[in-house]
């Protein structure tokens, strides 16, 4: 198809040799400039078509393993030190849907979001009321 394409290899039955790839370098390259907005396997042919999320972050006094857990597992996000405890994530991927069980590992330390994609964002907010209904946690949901 022209294109980079992700597949998992417990799918693949077969394999067929054919012909060596003349472009391949093209190809490399094009990967390469993909993986500035990848998260997960989602790579578009459109790399101007991107999704920007953002997060702030609060981690008490005794929990700097937060910080370094940001730094270690930010993939092609950044991270802004607020202050201390504070620490924004952002980035610009190619799919937030990719990142969501990543952020959900930061609930209740997610003091503020903002996802460009208002669908995703409005759905992960759902969930989290959802799931403050069935734990019965009398919060709402902020920003």
């Amino acid at each position: 198809r022209h294109q980079i394409s992700p597949y998992r290899l417990d799918y693949i039955l077969d394999v067929k040799k054919l012909d060596v790839c003349e472009n391949i370098s093209e190809y490399r390259d094009k990967l390469e400039r993909s993986k500035a907005h990848m998260w997960g396997v989602l790579c578009r042919n459109k790399e101007h078509e991107t999704q920007h999320i953002e997060f702030t972050v609060h981690a008490e006094d005794n929990e700097g393993f937060i910080y370094k857990r940001l730094m270690r597992e930010k993939r092609c996000g950044e991270i802004e030190i607020i202050d201390k405890n504070t620490f924004r994530f952002y980035a610009d991927v190619y799919d937030i849907n990719e990142m969501i069980p990543w952020i959900r590992t930061f609930i209740c330390r997610i003091v503020k979001m903002k996802f460009s994609n208002r669908s995703i964002e409005n759905q992960f907010k759902k969930d989290l009321e959802a799931m403050y209904w069935m734990y019965d946690v009398k919060e709402e949901v902020s920003e």
